[in-house]
């Protein structure tokens, strides 16, 4: 641990901050936080090749080779095989660009779509292995949720370059000869009854219809099928209704087609349960099948959300947020049978990915004792295997595994929190950090680092001897809507008491000292944080910074 405290550094001044009564930093606590913030970095698996592709095993991933460097994509020819580059974004003149979507073609070439400096005004880009990158749009529009057909002929995606602010949905036909060729059809104008935030959610599989979305908020979604068979006849979408709900009842629904049958498409929901659900529901029969809620006919009985899904073939993955942990799921939606992955580390699913034919999943999977690293499930025999091009070296530097724990507050609601314990035999008390999350509709979860937030809880943990309990009170996602909407309104206010609950159950423990507790918050709760510093300060066991 570090003792000595000592200089701050002449060389870098905080020009823009003012502190009162706040020693300097030590040197070598901003060495050892060096080593922590630069321990490892993350890659995703939100992009793979397309099923005609010549090579199906071939996979695109993202990554950051250093903290403050851009985000790019790389080309992974194979589980075993090494990464190459396939974006440079390292000059100032791609300063804070970031790529929002990444759709590769048969032949390898790809779409995607970057903005500028961070403005979240994604254009569409082009890149080839021989000519790299190609901005095909020179406008102050937003291009996002791309998508490509079937039959690799057709991408689909919403823009507002038609007046700068609805979001209209296009389909643009792919020239063989270049995408500058390329001809963009209007295929859903968001005027009248049709206003709205759209977006397109998937193709059908016989490439004749589009699943698109219409989102009002977190807890308002409406799904439509729109018929683009024939371009040049504009049809009108056609919403697509759960059975025994009318148009003017408010859920969230999303969801994605059945690759098999034009007719099913998977949607998770929330309008049958507190929780998001996942069922099958038939769009023409209007038969509903659910396949995983704390619906008593639903094929997995769980009574948390369902967070993430996909379908290849005849097989259904889908996983649930439980706790803060993520449990993934395969099914065969043939003979309905599911199975549980446990072969996965314990830890956050952030994205997935699944090859074609169904039988391999790419998975992301962050940790407290390592960033997002991908791993290859074979879902028959459920094997998995990690993707070695992406997995991080031994962190440098020890890990506490958090404790999950749950305190009542004051109207009895269960409180969940992770606890980070620095080792007890090197320190007697605690002090203790209380970490509030951002929001309120997020949720902290058992990962490496927090969340947008600069300071690891290893590094205030092993370098500092400072216990991080870091809690989800109400507002929070991942609890059902009863536990997200008890801060709504008039009851921010009681999200506040959750922390005192959390300050009570600190004083209980002989391990932490309650006389040296700090609250961090970020975002929304930042709020909280100031504001348990003057609940506090007249009470002589607690003292607040």
């Amino acid at each position: 641990m570090v003792e000595d405290v000592k200089i701050s550094d002449p060389a870098h001044p905080a020009t823009n901050v003012t502190t009162y009564g706040i020693p300097d930093v030590p040197a070598s606590l901003k060495a050892a936080l060096a080593t922590y913030t630069n321990a490892a970095l993350p890659y995703h698996a939100e992009v793979y090749a397309h099923p005609k592709s010549k090579n199906p095993a071939a996979l695109f991933v993202s990554g950051r080779s250093a903290p403050k460097a851009p985000a790019e994509f790389y080309y992974l020819p194979e589980v075993e095989g090494t990464l190459s580059r396939v974006t440079d974004l390292s000059g100032p003149e791609h300063a804070g660009d970031m790529v929002n979507a990444w759709v590769p073609l048969p032949n390898g070439d790809c779409y995607f779509s970057m903005d500028e400096g961070g403005n979240e005004t994604w254009q569409l880009w082009f890149w080839t292995a021989q000519r790299g990158m190609e901005r095909l749009t020179q406008d102050k529009a937003r291009y996002s949720s791309l998508k490509l057909s079937p039959c690799a002929t057709m991408l689909a995606y919403a823009s507002t370059k038609r007046n700068g602010k609805d979001m209209d949905i296009y389909v643009r036909k792919i020239s063989a000869a270049s995408p500058t060729e390329d001809e963009e059809v209007l295929v859903l104008e968001a005027e009248g009854a049709l206003a709205g935030a759209w977006s397109v959610a998937d193709w059908s599989s016989d490439g004749r219809s589009l699943l698109v979305s219409r989102t009002y908020s977190n807890t308002w979604s409406e799904m439509f099928s729109l018929a683009v068979s024939d371009l040049e006849a504009r049809s009108t979408p056609n919403q697509i209704l759960l059975p025994g709900f009318s148009a003017d009842q408010h859920v969230s629904a999303w969801g994605f087609f059945s690759k098999i049958n034009p007719d099913l498409i998977y949607i998770i929901t929330d309008a049958f349960s507190d929780f998001r659900s996942l069922c099958e529901l038939n769009r023409v029969t209007g038969e509903l099948q659910h396949i995983a809620s704390d619906s008593p006919s639903a094929l997995v009985r769980v009574s948390w959300d369902v967070s993430k899904a996909i379908i290849r073939k005849a097989r259904l993955v889908f996983g649930t947020n439980e706790d803060g942990y993520s449990v993934m799921r395969v099914m065969d939606v043939t003979t309905r049978e599911s199975r549980i992955v446990t072969a996965l580390p314990k830890g956050v699913h952030k994205s997935l990915a699944m090859r074609h034919d169904g039988k391999k999943i790419v998975i992301e999977v962050d940790s407290s004792r390592a960033p997002g690293t991908l791993y290859e499930v074979d879902t028959d025999s459920l094997e998995v295997s990690i993707v070695a091009a992406t997995a991080p070296p031994p962190p440098p530097h020890p890990i506490t595994d958090p404790e999950l724990i749950h305190v009542k507050s004051f109207d009895g609601l269960e409180i969940p929190a992770f606890v980070y314990a620095p080792n007890h035999a090197k320190v007697e008390k605690a002090p203790v950090c209380i970490y509030i999350h951002g929001g309120p509709a997020s949720q902290i979860t058992p990962s490496f680092t927090a969340p947008n937030h600069p300071l690891p809880f290893q590094f205030l943990v092993q370098e500092m001897g400072i216990a991080v309990i870091a809690p989800n009170v109400r507002g929070s996602l991942g609890y059902g809507k009863k536990f997200m909407q008890a801060d709504d309104v008039l009851l921010r206010e009681d999200s506040v008491k959750d922390i005192g609950a959390i300050i009570e159950w600190i004083k209980t423990q002989p391990q932490y000292d309650a006389s040296k507790i700090s609250v961090m918050g970020r975002s929304y709760h930042l709020l909280s944080a100031g504001d348990q510093t003057s609940r506090w300060e007249d009470c002589a066991e607690v003292k607040l910074t």
